[in-house]
């Protein structure tokens, strides 16, 4: 007859202070490392969207500025074409007058213009915009601007791919006979001359108005 089996009794440790305080330290831990982790993803994520606007931003103003220039330049021959009509329809002491006017508007948007290119972004920018739209983008191959203007799209390009909008198969090319701000626009056939001082030469002989 076999023996039958023999069973002891289970014994269970009974939790002590010390193990509770040891798995509430643990849980802490988890909690801070779960929460820093998450704070740190946050952090990240703002810093990224902080940048995404700041670039914005730099690009609304420079194109701001942009359009300032060429409206400053648009002016100009309006102003010309205004005033030659003028003229026609006037006495000449109410002509004489009117050269007066026209010649402080003239130096005031000369004025105007140097402002704008005194920021490198925004004479880069100026000048490629002008030359692309007065010859028309389909017709341009080629645009050639001053050194460092040409340097400062380049940058602008690398650093803000979406900034510029320039037509695939055009090329931009470093000229140093240009002063900054100018731009010639190689075409299919012939090219066209978008520097400022050919617009403000054409506005004052326009005008009759000498240096």
């Amino acid at each position: 007859m076999s023996a039958e089996p023999a069973f002891a009794p289970a014994t269970f440790a009974a939790a002590t202070p010390t193990s509770r305080a040891a798995a509430s330290t643990a849980s802490a831990s988890g909690y801070a490392a779960g929460y820093a982790a998450g704070f740190n993803a946050g952090s990240k994520a703002a810093a990224v969207a902080a940048a995404e606007a700041e670039r914005r931003r730099e690009a609304d103003e420079i194109a701001h500025a942009a359009r300032r220039a060429a409206d400053a330049e648009t002016a100009l021959t309006v102003l010309a074409q205004t005033a030659a009509a003028a003229r026609a329809r006037t006495a000449p002491v109410i002509g004489d007058a009117l050269e007066t006017v026209v010649r402080a508007a003239v130096e005031l948007a000369e004025a105007l213009l140097g402002a704008e290119l005194a920021d490198d972004d925004t004479s880069a920018r100026t000048a490629l915009t002008r030359a692309l739209t007065e010859a028309g983008e389909d017709d341009v191959v080629r645009v050639r601007l001053n050194p460092e203007d040409h340097a400062h799209l380049r940058t602008m390009l690398e650093a803000q791919p979406g900034t510029l909008d320039i037509p695939a198969g055009i090329e931009l090319v470093p000229d140093p006979s240009l002063a900054r701000g100018d731009a010639v626009s190689e075409l299919t056939e012939g090219f066209l001359d978008a520097r400022l001082g050919t617009a403000l030469a054409r506005a004052r002989a326009a005008l009759e108005v000498r240096q």
